[in-house]
This record gives C-alpha cells, sequence and structure tokens, in this order.
C-alpha cells in the first residue's frame, strides 16, 4: 500500500501593519503635502539661470543680437512659468496623496481628506496665479521687447553717458535717429519699467528675477 505523503499544514504569514510615520491629523498631513509640493516645484524652477547681466542696458538696448541669450533666458522663464502653472494641482495632488501614505489613512477616510484638501487649493489659486500672470508678463515683455529691439537696431545709439531716452536705469545713454526709432524705444523703456514694477510686487531689477520667482511663489502659497 502505498504510503500516503504527510502535508505540514504553515501557518499563513502575518500581514505587515504599516506604521505611519507623521500623525494622522489633518494639520499634520497638510503640512507634509505643502512640504512635498514646495520641494516640487523648487525642482521646475532650479533649471533657471540668471537674467544676462547686460539686460536691460544701454548697450542691450542699442545691439540685442548681441546678447542673443538674453532672449533665450526669457525663453525658458516663459516655458517653465507656463508648465508650473498648467501643473499645479496634479503636483498638490500627488504631494497630499504620499502625505496620506505617510499618515496611512485609507478608505473612505482618505478620499474624504483628499477631497477638502483639493477644495482648500483651489480656494488658495488666485494669490498662486497673480504671482504667474506677473512673471508671465515680464517674460512676455522681455521677449516681446527684444524683438522690437532687433527689427530698429542701428537706428538706437548708445552714447556710455546718463544723456538719452529716459532718465531711469532703462534707457539712461540711449538715442535714437528719427522719430519712429525713438517712439519704438519709449514703448520699450515704458513697457519693461512696468513689468519690472508690476506695482510694487516685481522683481524691480533683471538681477533679482530668478529670486523674485521662487520668492514671489512661496508667498502666494502661505496665502
Amino acid at each position: 500500500v502505498p504510503i500516503e505523503p504527510i502535508v505540514v499544514q504553515s501557518d499563513p504569514e502575518p500581514e505587515l501593519t504599516r506604521e505611519p510615520v507623521i500623525a494622522r491629523t489633518p494639520a499634520a498631513v497638510g503640512e507634509r503635502a505643502r512640504e512635498r509640493f514646495l520641494t516640487a516645484t523648487q525642482a521646475e524652477f532650479r533649471e533657471l539661470g540668471a537674467i544676462p547681466a547686460s539686460w536691460p542696458g544701454g548697450t542691450y538696448l542699442a545691439l540685442p543680437s548681441g546678447a542673443p541669450e538674453v532672449l533665450d533666458a526669457w525663453q525658458a522663464y516663459l516655458t517653465t512659468i507656463r508648465r508650473v502653472r498648467g501643473a499645479d494641482a496634479e503636483r498638490y495632488r500627488a504631494a497630499y496623496e504620499t502625505a496620506l501614505d505617510d499618515a496611512v489613512i485609507e478608505g473612505e477616510e482618505r478620499g474624504t481628506r483628499m477631497e477638502t484638501a483639493l477644495a482648500d487649493f483651489e480656494a488658495s489659486r488666485p494669490a498662486r496665479e497673480a504671482h504667474y500672470d506677473r512673471v508671465e508678463a515680464l517674460a512676455s515683455a522681455a521677449i516681446q521687447t527684444h524683438n522690437a529691439l532687433l527689427d530698429v537696431e542701428g537706428l538706437l545709439i548708445y552714447n556710455g553717458s546718463g544723456d538719452g531716452i529716459a532718465t531711469g536705469p532703462i534707457g539712461a545713454g540711449v538715442t535714437a535717429r528719427d522719430e519712429d526709432s525713438e517712439l519704438l524705444l519709449r514703448q520699450v523703456v515704458d513697457l519693461l519699467t512696468a513689468t519690472l514694477e508690476a506695482e510694487g510686487l516685481g522683481p524691480g531689477t533683471g538681477d533679482n528675477v530668478r529670486a523674485w520667482v521662487w520668492d514671489g511663489f512661496l508667498n502666494a502659497a502661505a496665502n
């Protein structure tokens, strides 16, 4: 008679229980989500370089073809700010999902928490949108004026002194050979001045742009 093999029944392995790494409170989850959202957004801005030092000085205004890096820099800013703006909600959702994972919040409670968080994030959108608008307006103005200056290159003269079309830092020492190019230069100076100032909320000068983009976002995200 063949001997039947003895089957040894093994106890099932116990299910591993995940332990939360942050408190389960809405405040703790929200703070973790905010940290991750800011980190993800900062990574989007990290590749942006400083605006070339020549912009928007008199030498640049008179000879924009000598500074193609200015156009490249501003196009990078415009592309980046549009990408960041368009993916705002997606980045925050991903950040909040991870925060819920850290707190081990599952099931119906998870869905309720997410719904509330996204509603709060949407309510805070105007402050971020206003900053994005200012950055995009400045980048668009810089690109537009660069192309306009190329069209009149040779008709604008930088004399290296303080005399020129404007007494302020933009346009100082620059004059025009004819009325049409003078009108265009005035329009360029007015547009760049307005978008740099942005009613007191702009970077003020070209060398502040990179820091202003990030600091302005932080201020908006805190609202």
